[in-house]
């Protein structure tokens, strides 16, 4: 595929994935309704010269869907997401490795591919979380690629041990998911 049709792919796939279906519609509809939701997310910045780096600009831009179905004690957690990271010359990512798209630490599963590595351009597609989850009373079981968190928080908890705040990629609105399997026990209603 040419490179200028990879790109007009590129802004498809990110416009549409900046929809967000409504949850009203028509009352017979809504309860078969997908629980489907997402964001896009774009992140512009321009650099002056300096020492080691040549003046230019970064374009950052996020793409996610997000689908949560239940069937009685069973649900499944998937979330998908586009990642292009733009440069207008090849010496303006010279930035510190600032704006890299990196795999997690935890990925066990190989559901992330990179679309596009060019001089000027990343795109990388990943499976941010899919996972099966079954719950039976006061216990939960979950296996896959999840969120796991000792906090509340969906971001920012340094001292957490399995996904810490990472400095390069500063622009994630959700916890990046690890590659798990765990089993939840609530004691009680505060638990």
């Amino acid at each position: 595929m040419p490179r200028d049709r990879r790109r007009v792919a590129a802004h498809v796939l990110l416009a549409v994935g900046s929809l967000q279906l409504p949850s009203g519609g028509l009352s017979a509809l809504r309860a078969q309704a997908p629980d489907v939701s997402g964001y896009y997310q774009n992140v512009g910045i321009a650099i002056a010269a300096g020492p080691g780096t040549g003046a230019g600009a970064l374009d950052a831009q996020r793409a996610r869907l997000m689908w949560t179905p239940a069937w009685g004690g069973w649900s499944i957690d998937a979330a998908y997401e586009h990642t292009l990271w733009w440069r207008s010359t090849p010496t303006a990512g010279a930035d510190g490795g600032l704006l890299s798209s990196t795999r997690a630490a935890g990925d066990w599963l190989p559901l992330g591919w990179t679309v596009d590595d060019g001089s000027r351009a990343d795109w990388q597609q990943r499976f941010d979380r899919l996972s099966v989850s079954y719950t039976r009373g006061s216990v939960t079981a979950t296996v896959g690629r999840q969120a796991v968190s000792w906090a509340t928080t969906l971001l920012l908890t340094p001292a957490d041990p399995f996904v810490p705040f990472d400095p390069s990629d500063p622009f994630r609105e959700y916890r990046t998911g690890i590659d798990a399997a765990r089993v939840q026990w609530f004691a009680g209603a505060f638990t």
